[in-house]
């Protein structure tokens, strides 16, 4: 009872003194009943704003089951974010493909928050699930560490590629299906953004950018640009500079900064 006291004279506090439009509750699952219990009272005592909430006055989360690092059982976030960038350095200097970067740390701490931020944004915000350091750091699965390489890999191609970039192309030498396949989900952009705003969904955004990552990918493999036709290779290269953009605005967008090399 002195919990619900203290919520509700810290809405009538907050609301006097922001004066906000209105405000949500983002609070793990537990606490359902207790904010349906607030709302219910805030309601009755002509609260307009509440009603501004619609069904998401609380934003629910679940939990994340098996997170633990190499220190113990009690986790914290720093040792989390430690534990993701020594494993991302190690992984780097494992792997034959990794090119020489300015700051190598620097790099590995960014692919370590890009790993552990996707991972937690990709589920349904309300589920439970199980954390597994393997799939959070895979490069190849869908993760943070997927999307980093996508969008460096379309950075690369546009340095290497041998041609200028145009926004004066004819876009209809872009007859192939890759082709077609990735502009028809570059245009679902706003689409998905707005439903992501609606539903507070941020797995809406994640999973349409792993989609585009895979599309890049294909398209990467078949709608060659380097030594091909002036024309057919500004289109595409347009095609690929419009993907990386996009790519790097959804990762901005949960949190990500996108890098141009790892």
């Amino acid at each position: 009872m002195e919990y619900s006291y203290c919520d509700l004279c810290a809405a009538k506090d907050r609301k006097e003194k922001y004066n906000f439009h209105k405000i949500h509750y983002v609070v793990d699952n537990g606490q359902k009943i207790h904010f349906a219990n607030l709302k219910a009272v805030l309601a009755k005592m002509k609260e307009s704003w509440v009603l501004r909430t619609g069904p998401h006055f609380h934003i629910g989360f679940g939990r994340v089951l098996g997170m633990s690092t190499r220190k113990g059982e009690v986790v914290f976030m720093k040792d989390i974010l430690d534990e993701a960038q020594s494993i991302m350095l190690q992984k780097r200097r494992e792997t034959r493909t990794t090119k020489d970067v300015h700051d190598e740390d620097a790099v590995a701490d960014i692919l370590g928050i890009s790993s552990i931020l996707v991972q937690d944004l990709k589920e349904r915000r309300n589920r439970d699930y199980k954390f597994n350091w393997e799939k959070c750091l895979n490069f190849k699965a869908d993760s943070g560490v997927f999307l980093q390489y996508a969008h460096a890999r379309l950075n690369s191609l546009q340095l290497t590629c041998g041609t200028q970039l145009s926004n004066q192309v004819d876009y209809s030498l872009l007859q192939e299906q890759d082709a077609f396949k990735l502009v028809l989900h570059i245009c679902r952009y706003d689409e998905v953004l707005r439903d992501t705003m609606q539903t507070f969904e941020p797995c809406i955004v994640v999973q349409y950018l792993f989609q585009l990552a895979h599309l890049s990918n294909q398209a990467h493999h078949e709608l060659l640009v380097k030594g091909q036709p002036e024309e057919l290779a500004q289109a595409r290269l347009l095609l690929f500079h419009c993907t990386q953009q996009v790519l790097a605005n959804g990762l901005r967008l949960v949190g990500v900064p996108p890098l141009d090399k790892m």
